[in-house]
């Protein structure tokens, strides 16, 4: 299959390249801003754990006192142009990662464009606060110069060891990977200072570059649509696991290992949820023989399941939510003071 997959793949190579070509030949521009603009992306499909880290960033801002605004291509939404997330937004207006911002964080300002260079004017224009924007999904494009770079990679996934789509995950070369100022290690389990090496060794960060190890936390589930926590005990309970995300396996041996027993329905990544899913979610969850069980999601499924929240009401079903959030290992400091720095150093900043 990789030989006839092949030809794809130089065609990927072959219009990345061109592409490249027409913005470094300055026939299409990149535009920088006069306030600090932190991309976060990553070189391989999905997978890598963007979301949960451009919130991770938003919320050091915010705890160092800058006030960011996020902006996002919206993948997924109905619309088009530039949507600012409001209390009457769905994710078919901005897109499920967007509303999942909101819907954690409504107080930081998010907003959708296609084109960031178009998008981040007119974020900035709706809030004269917003001191700083973080670009998510920033690698690939290209129209908007961000002023710090930051790569992620999975450890067990790195973009060093793949090859191009459609026979492998990378939608870039590698050499991108250059114009990150730090690399963050994702999703790291079993952390050990040889793995580490061997990690860094791997990537080979260049002398400007600083590598930094991160793990997912899971934290306490709540209820969905009235945002109360869970109050049954998990150990006495099954459950119907709903996923639709890049990789659910890790979320379901999780759960599997915390509940008396774990069904699980899992959809493609960014899935748009009809009747049909939710009427085979409610035959699954009625099937489930045991007075105490309940529906469990992810926090991005929560956001797309949102916009039938009215339908969860009149079946007398709930859901609920597991959150995750994101911890760096061992050098948490010196990156919160790598980011902190960045934004005191940049020329025009004003606090």
């Amino acid at each position: 299959m990789k030989y006839f997959l092949f030809p794809i793949s130089l065609l990927f190579i072959v219009i990345s390249n061109i592409r490249k070509f027409f913005y470094k030949a300055q026939i299409f521009h990149s535009i920088t801003f006069d306030i600090p603009v932190i991309g976060i992306g990553n070189i391989k499909v999905g997978g890598t754990g963007k979301s949960p880290h451009t919130l991770f960033i938003a919320n050091l801002l915010l705890k160092n006192n800058y006030y960011p605004g996020i902006i996002s291509r919206g993948y997924g939404r109905y619309s088009s142009g530039f949507r600012l997330a409001t209390c009457t937004s769905t994710y078919r207006d901005i897109g499920d990662e967007p509303m999942m911002y909101f819907l954690k964080n409504p107080n930081i300002p998010i907003a959708v464009c296609e084109n960031r260079a178009i998008g981040i004017p007119h974020l900035l224009d709706t809030n004269e606060q917003i001191n700083t924007v973080i670009m998510d999904d920033s690698f690939q494009h290209l129209a908007v110069k961000p002023s710090y770079n930051i790569l992620l990679t999975e450890m067990n996934d790195l973009y060093t060891d793949d090859w191009w789509l459609p026979i492998g995950g990378l939608r870039d070369d590698k050499n991108v990977a250059a114009k990150a100022n730090c690399i963050i290690i994702t999703k790291c389990t079993n952390l050990t200072s040889v793995k580490k090496n061997e990690i860094i060794n791997k990537i080979l960060p260049l002398p400007h570059q600083r590598v930094f190890f991160s793990q997912i936390v899971y934290g306490s589930l709540f209820e969905a649509v009235t945002k109360q926590s869970f109050q049954l005990s998990l150990c006495n309970t099954s459950v119907l696991l709903v996923t639709g995300i890049a990789q659910p396996l890790p979320l379901q041996e999780y759960i599997s290992n915390k509940v008396k027993h774990c069904v699980s329905l899992h959809f493609n990544d960014h899935h748009n949820y009809n009747f049909t899913d939710l009427a085979k979610i409610k035959l699954l969850f009625d099937g489930i023989d045991d007075t105490n069980k309940c529906i469990i999601t992810t926090e991005k499924d929560a956001a797309r399941l949102h916009y039938f929240s009215q339908w969860f009401v009149d079946n007398n079903l709930k859901y609920y939510v597991q959150p995750i959030e994101i911890e760096l290992l061992d050098n948490a400091i010196e990156f919160e003071s790598e980011i902190v720095t960045f934004l005191n150093n940049f020329p025009t900043f004003v606090s």
